[in-house]
C-alpha cells in the first residue's frame, strides 16, 4: 500500500461537472488513473466498485475500496481517488443533486470529512 504515497504530491486539478447536471459513467480504469479536486465538486458524488480496487484519500485518511463498496462524497468534500499501482478498478459513478428530503433516508456512516461508505456486497 505504500506505493500510493509515490503519486505526484501536486497533481493537476480534475474538472468537475456543473452543479445542476446529472452526470454518470462506467470506468474500467488502469494504474495511473486519478481524480483530484481539492475543493471537491459542487454536487454529490457516488461511486460503486464493481471489480478490482480504488483508493480514496483525504488528509489523514485513506480508504481502499473492494467490490460492493459504495462511496458517497458530499458537495465540496476533498476528492482524491485513484487506481492503486499494479491494479485495475471497475466502477460506476455519478455526480448528482439529491432532493432535500432524500438525505433523511440515507443511513450512511461518515468516514472522513464528508465521505460516507457502505459495503453492499
Amino acid at each position: 500500500m505504500q506505493d500510493l504515497h509515490n503519486l505526484a504530491m501536486t497533481p493537476d486539478e480534475s474538472p468537475s461537472p456543473p452543479p445542476d447536471l446529472l452526470v454518470t459513467g462506467h470506468f474500467r480504469a488502469q494504474p495511473g488513473y486519478r481524480a483530484y479536486r481539492p475543493r471537491g465538486s459542487p454536487n454529490w458524488y457516488i461511486s460503486l466498485t464493481l471489480r478490482g480496487h480504488g483508493v480514496f484519500r483525504q488528509p489523514d485518511f485513506e480508504l481502499r475500496t473492494n467490490p460492493g463498496d459504495l462511496v458517497v462524497l458530499r458537495p465540496h468534500a476533498f476528492h482524491d481517488y485513484a487506481v492503486p499501482p499494479r491494479e485495475r478498478w471497475e466502477f460506476i459513478w455519478a455526480h448528482f443533486n439529491p432532493r432535500p428530503h432524500w438525505l433523511s433516508w440515507w443511513q450512511l456512516p461518515e468516514m472522513g470529512a464528508g465521505r460516507f461508505v457502505r459495503d453492499l456486497s
